[in-house]
């Protein structure tokens, strides 16, 4: 449905403080110009951020504060170099994970680690 009509050229989308499981990531990789992605507050989880690391190519802005993904999930960001700010508040975030990240996404300005294991 979000590939329909209008939706297909999305820019920006909030889902914070809703339902969202890693099941809906199916339906947001069909929106291949997606730059803004809120899930604060969701139950996305590390499959699906992995599906969206391999295809939204575009994504700019990312919130994943208070989700339950893992390493595992925040490792397949490094995919997504057009990244530039990045809310990893309250997540599972290691200090290794952390570091990966910085290294392979140069690209950066912004990224909250507030109460994770990297704050």
């Amino acid at each position: 449905m979000l590939s329909s009509g209008s939706f297909g050229n999305l820019e920006c989308l909030s889902l914070a403080f809703t339902r969202v499981t890693s099941a809906c990531a199916e339906q947001l990789i069909k929106l291949p110009t997606l730059r803004y992605l809120n899930l604060w507050a969701t139950q996305f989880g590390d499959v699906g951020l992995q599906l969206i690391s391999e295809h939204l190519h575009k994504l700019q802005v990312l919130n994943l504060c208070e989700t339950p993904v893992t390493d595992k999930g925040l490792e397949a960001l490094a995919a997504v170099k057009s990244l530039r700010r990045l809310n990893l508040n309250s997540t599972s975030l290691s200090v290794q994970t952390f570091e990966t990240l910085k290294e392979t996404l140069p690209g950066l300005l912004e990224v909250d680690v507030r109460y994770t294991d990297a704050w």
